[in-house]
């Protein structure tokens, strides 16, 4: 609100000079009115765009912070383990992990395998041990067609 009270300030001595004006210089030269509507048309654009970006600018901090807190949760609580079938590599995370960068290959190639719990499964063929809530999915072993889990104790 502050803008458009400084806005108004602005446009007070242009009205109190067009009021002051005599009516044939008006006719002659420039319209004063015209020169205010302009300007107040500016104004107006001006207040706008300001609230406009206000608003985006909160939606977009709020979006900032929804992402942080899902990696500060995927950090602090993972929720699946996942496994890439090109390196053997085996993480926890609770969002998908990114693709890029595998060592053996041009990009991961990434299993969700199991919800993150306390019991350990070991697979008898590459030889990746997890802590599951129940038996892991048994597709895309990296050293066999399929894992071959065993439940340890």
């Amino acid at each position: 609100m502050k803008k458009v009270s400084l806005s108004l300030l602005l446009l007070l001595p242009l009205i109190a000079l067009a009021q002051d004006e005599p009516v044939a210089e008006q006719k002659s030269g420039v319209d004063i009115g015209a020169i205010l509507f302009v300007v107040g048309l500016i104004v107006f654009i001006i207040v706008v765009r300001k609230i406009y970006e206000s608003k985006n600018r909160k939606a977009y901090e709020k979006e900032q912070e929804e992402k942080r807190n899902a990696v500060r949760e995927d950090f602090n609580n993972p929720k699946y383990w996942y496994q890439c079938k090109n390196c053997k590599v085996t993480i926890r995370k609770t969002i998908p992990p990114n693709a890029a960068d595998c060592f053996k290959a041009v990009d991961h190639l990434w299993t969700q395998i199991a919800e993150v719990g306390n019991t350990k499964y070991l697979c008898r063929n590459c030889n990746t041990l997890v802590e599951t809530k129940a038996e892991p999915v048994a597709e895309n072993c990296p050293d066999a067609a399929i894992h071959d889990w065993e439940r340890l104790g």
